[in-house]
């Protein structure tokens, strides 16, 4: 929980000790429990250093790209992505990608590279298992990068499961442009996209 909260609170002089934890070597561990803490150390460790947004963590990033868990390619992505890491390798990873979640994350890095092209994938993803995964984004991308523009369209998608979802992202983001938009589909004919409309038109009127 420790390592998780200097992610959270953006602590970067503790970077190279993230850093430590991550490479520890658990090869040589005896016990699958020891081995499965250390496992989620690991993970928790690079999860924190995606959310720190060190430059200096670039390189450790580059070079889990293409580790055969998908977790930690999924947050090596996402590290990348904060960093605006601009790289051919990016668009390469995505298209011989084969696990859904280390796609999308893809997705959101060469976005926040500037291939706006790729934000459908982001949205698109609302309507999948990666649902979750994608609201993260999409809310890190509407609410600290000013995405609004590219969200927007997509509550008209054909898909009631990406506009329920982008309504719910855009109800949470609050921008008084996205007001209109979200109210005009408390009409839809899917009960579950005007169900998650009213709810977001209540939040915007608590506010």
């Amino acid at each position: 929980e420790a390592v998780s909260a200097i992610g959270l609170v953006g602590y970067r002089e503790a970077r190279p000790d993230l850093e430590g934890l991550f490479k520890q070597d658990t090869s040589l561990k005896i016990f699958a429990v020891k081995i499965e803490r250390d496992r989620e150390l690991r993970r928790r460790s690079l999860e924190s250093l995606a959310l720190l947004a060190d430059p200096a963590s670039q390189p450790l990033f580059e070079s889990v790209l293409n580790d055969q868990e998908d977790s930690t390619r999924e947050l090596a992505a996402e590290g990348l992505a904060r960093l605006k890491y601009s790289s051919p390798v990016l668009r390469e990873r995505f298209e011989t990608e084969k696990k859904a979640n280390v796609k999308v994350a893809l997705a959101f890095a060469l976005v926040e590279s500037g291939q706006i092209n790729y934000f459908g994938d982001i949205a698109n993803a609302l309507g999948t298992g990666q649902n979750y995964q994608a609201e993260a984004y999409l809310y890190e991308l509407g609410k600290y990068e000013n995405r609004l523009n590219e969200m927007h369209p997509f509550l008209k998608s054909s898909n009631p499961k990406v506009r329920a979802g982008m309504i719910r992202v855009l109800g949470s983001i609050g921008d008084p442009s996205s007001k209109p938009l979200i109210q005009a589909l408390t009409t839809d004919p899917n009960d579950d996209v005007v169900r998650e409309a009213l709810d977001a038109l209540r939040r915007y009127n608590a506010r």
